[in-house]
């Protein structure tokens, strides 16, 4: 799994760079973008999660370590994030009140990564750290799974494909849902976990039944990529089928199990290190100080933002992240 989340990354950092810095994407090297980055991390996140939430002896342990696997790692990108922010704003004189500061030092440092005060959305693409949307997302799922694991459990095959078929349904009408609701409504229907839900409950399933599943998804793994290809590439360019939010929906169903197939399938293959969390948290800052720059057009600056993400979420990861999780561990053997 860890170098299917560092590829979801990698796909992340490269859509949002070419996308707001205004770079025309290579034809022959945009096929990663069938894979979409933000999917693979929530299938995974869902599947990872019951796994802890099966293991961990109590609601709080579970929720400690949800804690130190995300505000660490987090705080530090937000206190990179505000140097930048204070520098930019004052080389070119972005006016921001002290009330929105404040606004926005403690939405970051909760769990309202979402918001944005008024003055910094004139700031680059209108958030510091737009990416961040996802964080309080992924805490309510986390807190859903937690106190869902153990009656789903329970459920039979059949119970579990028709809640994901009602999670999938309300993808599928979450842009009408959206159309709907006033503005700032929409808005945060979008952040809220109710159109994904059924992403990481696909993880989940696979997790509970993973004896059968795995077995299966790990043997017709390149039967599935076929028919992944030929849904994706079919529906692009013959049915033009628009429906679910994000992505088409069956196109996230299949990539789910897609997904926990190859996981399983390489599963061998580990990496000493994961970057991807701090490559997701870093990469929007450099995004904005190179457009607020005017550094766009350009395929160095693209070079830039991946060279300048690695160049703290590798610390980040080594100094701060992996130092949590060994002092927390530690501290739960005693």
């Amino acid at each position: 799994m860890d170098y299917i989340r560092l590829w979801a990354a990698v796909t992340i950092v490269y859509g949002h760079s070419t996308h707001w810095l205004k770079v025309d994407r290579v034809e022959w090297f945009d096929w990663i973008n069938i894979f979409p980055g933000l999917l693979l991390l929530f299938v995974l996140s869902g599947y990872l999660v019951s796994a802890s939430a099966e293991h961990c002896p109590d609601k709080v342990e579970f929720l400690k370590r949800r804690f130190v696997r995300i505000y660490p790692g987090l705080w530090v990108a937000f206190a990179v994030s505000a140097v930048a922010v204070a520098v930019m704003t004052s080389l070119y004189e972005i006016p921001v009140s002290v009330s929105d500061w404040m606004k926005w030092i403690v939405a970051q440092v909760s769990l309202f990564q979402f918001y944005t005060p008024p003055d910094l959305k004139s700031y680059g693409i209108g958030n510091p750290n737009g990416s961040l949307w996802m964080i309080p997302l992924q805490v309510c799922m986390y807190v859903f799974i937690m106190f869902t694991y153990k009656h789903l459990k329970r459920v039979s095959p059949g119970g579990w494909i028709f809640l994901i078929g009602i999670l999938a349904g309300l993808n599928v009408a979450s842009p009408h849902i959206m159309q709907a609701l006033p503005t700032t409504a929409g808005k945060l229907y979008f952040c809220s976990p109710v159109p994904y839900a059924y992403i990481f409950y696909i993880g989940m399933f696979v997790y509970v039944f993973r004896k059968r599943m795995l077995p299966m998804l790990v043997k017709y793994f390149w039967c599935m990529l076929l028919v992944y290809a030929i849904w994706v590439h079919g529906n692009e360019y013959f049915l033009h089928w628009r429906f679910g939010l994000y992505v088409n929906t069956v196109q996230g169903i299949l990539l789910c199990f897609l997904a926990l197939g190859a996981a399983y399938k390489w599963g061998e293959c580990r990496l000493k290190h994961d970057y991807s969390y701090g490559i997701y948290l870093y990469h929007e800052i450099f995004v904005n100080i190179l457009l607020i720059g005017g550094f766009v057009s350009t395929w160095w600056a693209i070079a830039a933002v991946f060279a300048c993400t690695l160049a703290v979420a590798v610390p980040t990861c080594r100094w701060v992240e992996e130092p949590a999780a060994a002092w927390f561990r530690k501290k739960a053997a005693r």
